[in-house]
């Protein structure tokens, strides 16, 4: 997964990642554990602050999340 596409089910579903497609949850979990702009933008839309003035989440917090 892309940035972008990343970006674009943010926009479209928000920050809540059992509302994404179901196809596409591993993948943007897989980019939110390797990217920071993935995890600056995902920080953004779950807290709806200025990137900087945010704590950046934990990818792992997220993951084990959905594992529950």
């Amino acid at each position: 997964m892309t940035l972008s596409q990343f970006e674009a089910l943010i926009a479209r579903f928000g920050p809540v990642v059992d509302s994404w497609p179901a196809d596409q949850i591993e993948p943007a979990l897989d980019l939110l554990r390797a990217s920071s702009q993935a995890q600056d933008l995902f920080a953004g839309a779950a807290s709806g602050q200025p990137a900087e003035r945010r704590p950046r989440p934990a990818a792992s917090d997220l993951v084990e999340r959905r594992a529950h």
